[in-house]
């Protein structure tokens, strides 16, 4: 059934997020590359925020991973405040210079 198959996309999509979340990298957590401009952030953050709307996803992953999908919005939106300024986007990216969290090379 389609809707069966929607609904474990929506689940290992919202779940691989979700462990990106848990990692605790902004830039990570909206699809972001580190080096991202103010406008590849922004549109990154509509990206996210469009995925991971409620409204868009299977009706059982609210109800079953509810939680999950809470705090990956949060985090979304938390991103974005830090990220969508230029100079806390500059301090963090020195953070996560500065504890050796550089993925990529970077």
């Amino acid at each position: 059934d389609s809707g069966d198959a929607d609904f474990e996309v929506d689940v290992k999509r919202l779940l691989a997020r979700h462990a990106t979340v848990r990692e605790g990298d902004y830039f990570a957590c909206l699809g972001a590359e580190r080096g991202a401009t103010a406008h590849e952030i922004e549109e990154a953050y509509e990206r996210a925020r469009e995925q991971f709307d409620g409204q868009r996803l299977h009706p059982r992953v609210q109800e079953r991973y509810g939680a999950e999908l809470a705090e990956v919005q949060a985090v979304v939106e938390e991103a974005f405040d830090v990220l969508s300024d230029l100079s806390l986007r500059e301090r963090y990216r020195c953070a996560l210079r500065a504890s050796g969290d550089q993925p990529g090379g970077e």
